[in-house]
């Protein structure tokens, strides 16, 4: 009877926890034996009941062999039944829902817990951080050249960084021909010398794909100064490890590296280096790697001077945090200069929306002094009647657990400062999580992220640890899932065709001067002139190159007529997917 007793006892104990659970996994692996599809077809009831039974005498048998670990299961139950969810989910509103009920399965975690404990041993922790990090930036890279195997990146912004870099490669100048519908120097769009650091793997390895992966490997290369800040500030293993999964799964970090290429990414790696050696308190690096992060575009400066006003406030150092802001100013009125005297002029436009008639950058300013109230109405302002600053202000902090926020110390919130940049911003794309002007205040965030999580007692730290690598995962999940699936099956289904697209384009003689569709120019872009078809006004290249897919066939056979009445006539270069013209 005694022994019936406490078997009954052991099934009474956390039951209702161990039946969540069960349901919970259950419906996660139904939903994944049907593809990932959410439907009503994805009800079968005997099957859906004999998987749960399973999940639960699984569930039961870990907690006799390790009391507490269903408390556990628990949480991961609501971490995966969410991420299988947001696979098929593209709602920032389906996950803040979600992401609530995970972070109270964790809270309720850490708040019984009995016996289980998160740990990871400190042999296996570099081993951990390195595979997380393998893995992500491996998934991430295969779908950057996926887009441009399966002729879905666009010349904006890949053909154009392509077409310098094969000039670059030539002549070590950045020449470009297809931004700006003439042969000039991307120096004078984004004053941008950090582009440079590309040159020796393009060098190498000179392909388009290249740029694609040099990309991915900046971003993801900055988890190794992200956890050597970590293990500098002596955190547990288990905080290195979870942190980093919170770095390498960031939102922004992969929304950028999916759309193509920006000299941005390379804020990611100079920001964090800058850190790390401030950090470690080794000033020549701090200014080295200052210089670099300002080398990376004219704007960048926001980013070395907000920094060196957060040493000034934070930790008094007024001789460093001086030299570092001058420093980032004087440079930033040089890059501006330069680009007003021989580029075609700063992009104040994007800033309109602050700028009173046709004063500038120095309309931004003043507005900015003088008005704040106007500038307060324009952070949170809805456009076409949908908040869209307000979600993209959730995707970023959201996933990170608004950990920014949590501290006691506010001279640190000086460091969120630069999601002003993309707040106050009329310019739509500024305020994209999918597009490559997260990667600075990202960059931030994580070493915010770092410094509030450090603060914390062990308990809250592992606590607020664990849900913002789960969110970040979820959020990575939504975001990346539907790419995945895409742009794979979108190479498998259509191999034969892009292999007949590679063949016609191969035809075209490598000095021939070329105007082709905006997903052909990196398959094309190895010559010194190429030209978007869409931008330009000129009809005098030696060849017409369009893109006659289904879906953009109407519009390039629109935009041959013009070249047509200019007497360039349909070649027997083509086939059904690609038209070639010549005069």
């Amino acid at each position: 009877m005694e022994k019936i007793k406490k078997i009954f006892g052991f099934f009474a104990d956390s039951f209702f926890e161990k039946v969540i659970s069960a349901w919970l996994f259950a419906s996660a692996v139904m939903t994944v034996s049907y593809m990932g599809a959410i439907s009503l077809e994805g009800t079968n009831f005997a099957t859906y009941t004999i998987v749960f039974v399973l999940c639960f005498l699984v569930d039961c048998c870990a907690e006799y062999s390790r009391k507490g670990i269903s408390k556990f299961l628990l949480a991961l139950s609501v971490f995966v039944f969410s991420a299988v969810i947001l696979m098929s989910s593209d709602s920032i509103y389906t996950f803040i829902a979600l992401g609530i009920f995970y972070t109270l399965a964790i809270h309720h975690y850490f708040k019984n817990k009995d016996g289980f404990k998160l740990d990871i041993p400190g042999k296996y922790a570099v081993a951990a951080v390195a595979v997380t990090a393998v893995l992500f930036f491996g998934g991430v890279t295969l779908i950057s050249v996926l887009r441009y195997t399966t002729y879905s990146a666009p010349n904006y912004d890949f053909g154009i960084f392509a077409n310098m870099y094969y000039n670059m490669k030539n002549s070590l100048r950045p020449l470009v021909s297809c931004e700006r519908d003439q042969i000039l120097s991307h120096f004078a769009i984004h004053f941008s010398p950090a582009l440079y650091v590309f040159l020796p793997i393009y060098y190498i390895f000179p392909s388009s794909a290249t740029v694609a992966v040099c990309q991915t490997l900046a971003v993801y290369s900055a988890v190794i100064p992200f956890a050597l800040i970590m293990k500098h500030r002596k955190l547990p293993n288990i905080n290195i490890c979870l942190l980093s999964v919170v770095f390498v799964a960031s939102a922004a970090f992969l929304g950028g590296c999916l759309f193509d290429f920006h000299e941005n990414c390379l804020l990611v790696p100079f920001l964090m280096w800058m850190f790390y050696f401030y950090e470690k308190q080794k000033t020549p690096f701090v200014f080295l790697f200052a210089v670099l992060t300002l080398m990376v575009k004219e704007d960048a400066f926001v980013y070395v001077a907000i920094f060196a006003a957060y040493i000034i406030v934070a930790d008094k150092n007024y001789l460093k945090g001086a030299i570092l802001a001058v420093g980032a100013v004087l440079y930033f009125i040089l890059a501006c200069a330069y680009i007003e005297n021989y580029g075609t002029g700063i992009m104040a436009y994007r800033y309109e929306n602050l700028i009173s008639g046709d004063e500038g950058l120095f309309g931004i300013i003043k507005t900015l002094f003088a008005n704040p109230a106007y500038a307060v109405t324009q952070i949170f302002d809805e456009k076409n009647g949908t908040a869209e600053k307000l979600i993209y202000f959730l995707q970023l902090f959201s996933p990170v657990a608004f950990v920014p926020f949590f501290t006691k110390k506010k001279s640190r919130l000086i460091l969120v400062l630069p999601i002003l940049l993309n707040l106050l911003t009329d310019y739509a794309y500024q305020y994209n999580i999918t597009f490559q002007y997260s990667f600075g205040i990202s960059t931030m965030l994580m070493y915010l992220c770092i410094l509030n999580v450090d603060d914390m007692k062990k308990k809250n730290r592992d606590c607020t640890s664990l849900i913002a690598a789960g969110l970040s995962v979820m959020m990575f999940t939504m975001m990346f899932s539907p790419k995945f699936s895409t742009y794979v099956n979108r190479q498998l289904e259509n191999y034969e065709e892009y292999a007949s697209m590679n063949q016609v384009l191969e035809q075209i003689p490598d000095d021939a001067t070329v105007t082709a569709s905006t997903f052909l120019i990196a398959h094309l872009c190895e010559r010194e002139e190429i030209y978007e078809v869409y931008y330009t006004a000129q009809t005098d290249t030696d060849y017409l190159v369009l893109d006659v897919r289904s879906a953009y066939r109407d519009e390039s056979l629109r935009l041959a007529q013009k070249w047509i009445a200019d007497g360039y006539v349909l070649t027997d270069m083509g086939n059904e997917y690609i038209q070639i013209y010549t005069k």
